[in-house]
């Protein structure tokens, strides 16, 4: 599914009914419920050069929302930190909690920080989660304490072996949370891995949840292993590519009683847009409308209220929505 705006919009981030916007035009991010059409705009951080930080892939964005508790939100945006021979990652936040439209920064030292962050920030117990593409893991703790998760140590031993292989984390992983834990699906050469990682374990380490096999791509006429999607802890989509279509993909869901893997509606999506899937669930989380929004142009108000009526009949439909039985819906949106 798609919306036609006449900006160029991206959506960053889906936490407890509330979506995040980049207006690429406007230069400013936006806060949107498409449930009760309530929008905050947000200029970007200063003196940030967001394009460059998103181009070169050394950064992310993340939404926090804590609903229905406070109903306060936080913005996130992670960069790496130039700084050798130690590294680390400068976050820019900003919190609804805070008076004005201001962005606060704080810094993470961290050795061997030079993975590329993939993927969209998890939400999970009052943290952010970007997986890196060796594997990692980094922790925004809305606390301070900022960490890096290590990646699952058993995927060390399966270089070797020949069921298993190297894992590209970039294009064979997904990092979700299923059940209240955090979750790692791996698609190796021949088996797929899941993974879950529990806040409340003492040991803190990845535990194997589920081994499965792994489509073959010569039988089903792909032209290579499918790249996880989404998983909700039944339910396992994959992408993949076909012999006749190397530029775009199916969606194939995993069934786990016969192990066959099924076309998803016949769903053809664009290889580029992989890792741009978001869950949305309806709720009534509360928007702030400052008293002195962000100023833009009039065109461009107009343009952004066209485009946030689009998400939101996209999105929602004539029933009223309760707290109680959310519709959980999966949109495709760039």
């Amino acid at each position: 599914m798609s919306i036609t705006s006449p900006l160029d919009v991206s959506v960053l981030a889906s936490c407890k009914g509330l979506l995040f916007l980049d207006f690429h035009q406007v230069r400013a991010f936006c806060i949107f419920n498409p449930t009760t059409v309530a929008h905050q705009l947000i200029p970007y951080p200063e003196p940030i050069n967001y394009f460059k930080i998103i181009e070169s892939e050394d950064g992310g964005e993340g939404l926090l929302v804590d609903y229905p508790n406070s109903g306060q939100y936080k913005l996130v945006i992670v960069r790496k930190l130039d700084d050798q021979p130690r590294g680390g990652y400068i976050f820019n936040v900003f919190s609804s909690s805070c008076a004005g439209l201001m962005w606060h920064e704080s810094q993470f030292r961290s050795k061997f920080c030079n993975a590329l962050l993939i993927g969209h920030a998890v939400y999970l117990h009052g943290c952010l989660h970007w997986l890196r593409s060796d594997g990692n893991v980094v922790v925004f703790d809305t606390t301070g304490g900022h960490r890096i998760i290590n990646m699952p140590e058993v995927i060390k031993s399966y270089v070797r072996d020949p069921l298993y292989g190297i894992i590209s984390f970039r294009f064979h992983s997904w990092m979700g949370v299923t059940r209240g834990l955090l979750t790692l699906v791996c698609a190796f050469e021949k088996l797929i891995v899941i993974f879950t990682y529990d806040y409340y374990v003492s040991s803190n380490n990845w535990t194997v949840s589920h081994t499965l096999a792994n489509f073959n791509p010569a039988d089903l006429g792909f032209l290579d292993h499918g790249v996880p999607m989404w998983f909700d802890g039944e339910k396992l989509l994959f992408l993949v590519r076909h012999w006749s279509e190397s530029k775009s993909g199916y969606l194939y869901e995993y069934d786990y009683d016969s192990e066959i893997k099924k076309v998803h509606d016949h769903v053809i999506l664009d290889i580029d847009t992989i890792k741009h899937f978001f869950s949305f669930e309806p709720t009534l989380a509360n928007v702030v409308v400052p008293l002195l929004p962000h100023k833009i142009r009039a065109e461009y108000r107009r343009d952004i209220a066209t485009t946030l009526g689009e998400l939101k009949c996209l999105l929602t439909d004539k029933s009223t929505v309760t707290e109680e039985r959310p519709v959980n819906k999966f949109p495709y949106l760039n």
